[in-house]
């Protein structure tokens, strides 16, 4: 990390290897998502195993690009509402279909059954706040707990920027986010070395220790507006990959669910450095291949791809399985199947993304238009 010798704010940029990097997120949670559907080579395996680490960066993200783009002015429920329209229509899309498969099936597909208070949990997305119910927080399309942690980030964001703003050292600040990143690295390895399941749930699952990643991400954005520059893509990924395979190597029972607090943990110091890293790529105007359209494309379809994928996979196991096409048997025709689904998930989220989540979104802002002007604006359109 270096600093200016003006540390000079920088102006916002368009950062489109960002963007692209939600569709890269995205599609290691899809192959995730097939681990026990068929069989995988050992490469894609891998994937499988951990693809869910995407969620991290994910949060990473969602913090970095809010920050980066944050206007003080900004009234907190103007804010609130802009990112409500961009989660909300997707949300209830995808809870929609799951409840259509478990009306026509007797099983949402995506997640498990949900109970009638859950269900308006669901809809008002806080169903992730209530620790230790999995048929709460994951029932139905069962991603969208991710949605009830960025509810909660969402909420505390102009809040939380505004004291960030006000650090007197983004530096400073930054190092107290990597205490509080010691502190529950250090919890993930004694809840699993003690079996303390419980905490191993809340810290993987709950919106309040995921908000640290959100605000790591939005320290990142902070530190390069201030003139900070971090330079280090190829540091970043070893930093994911290395720290998350050694604990895989060591640790027998790595991937029996009760390890990932510890991997998601692992893996946060490199996102961030990624995402950080990245950025600067973009706001130094320096070109590379996470600049191709249809890769930034799909990253803007890469919300859409999250919310229907799960959903998608049953129809198409359901197909593959009738059709006698995959077994667990033979990682090359899973690793073939593993690609096909992942071609039909991808154009079902571009038609989604097209024409459900893009014209809704449109729509929610145009019809709330007013209630979004900032508050200036709107003294003076009435004075007129």
């Amino acid at each position: 990390m270096e600093a200016s010798a003006s540390a000079k704010s920088r102006s916002p940029a368009i950062l489109l290897s960002l963007t692209s990097l939600r569709a890269i997120a995205a599609l290691s949670v899809v192959i995730h998502h097939t681990g026990g559907s068929w069989a995988h080579l050992t490469p894609v395996r891998w994937i499988a195993e951990v693809g869910w680490l995407g969620v991290s960066c994910f949060f990473i993200l969602s913090g970095f690009v809010l920050m980066w783009g944050y206007d003080p002015a900004t009234p907190a429920s103007r804010f609130l509402l802009r990112r409500l329209f961009r989660i909300y229509p997707m949300h209830l899309l995808g809870l929609a279909v799951a409840l259509l498969f478990f009306a026509t099936s007797g099983h949402p597909r995506a997640g498990y059954i949900g109970t009638p208070a859950g269900f308006l949990a669901n809809v008002f997305l806080v169903h992730g706040w209530i620790p230790w119910h999995p048929e709460i927080r994951q029932a139905w399309n069962g991603v969208s707990w991710t949605l009830s942690c960025e509810f909660l980030f969402y909420l505390l964001a102009p809040f939380t920027f505004a004291l960030m703003l006000k650090a007197r050292s983004p530096v400073l600040l930054l190092a107290g986010l990597a205490a509080g990143w010691l502190v529950l690295l250090l919890l993930a390895l004694v809840s699993k070395d003690r079996e303390w399941f419980a905490a191993l749930d809340i810290l993987f699952y709950h919106p309040a220790p995921r908000f640290f990643e959100f605000a790591l991400g939005a320290c990142g954005a902070l530190l390069l507006r201030s003139g900070y520059a971090f330079r280090a893509t190829g540091l970043s990924v070893a930093l994911i990959v290395i720290p998350v395979a050694l604990y895989c190597l060591l640790v027998p029972d790595a991937n029996d669910g009760q390890s990932s607090a510890v991997l998601n943990e692992l893996a946060v110091p490199g996102f961030f450095l990624l995402i950080v890293s990245l950025a600067q790529m973009d706001a130094d105007g320096q070109a590379s291949w996470m600049h191709n359209p249809r890769l930034v494309f799909l990253g803007e379809a890469s919300y859409a791809l999250y919310m229907t994928h799960a959903l998608v996979l049953f129809a198409f196991s359901l197909m593959c399985s009738r059709l006698g096409l995959l077994s667990q048997s033979s990682g090359v025709l899973g690793d073939l199947g593993t690609a096909a689904f992942a071609a039909v998930a991808i154009e079902v989220s571009v038609v989604a993304h097209r024409d459900f989540e893009a014209p809704a979104r449109e729509y929610l802002s145009r019809r709330f238009a007013a209630r979004m002007r900032a508050p200036g604006a709107a003294r003076a359109a009435s004075a007129r």
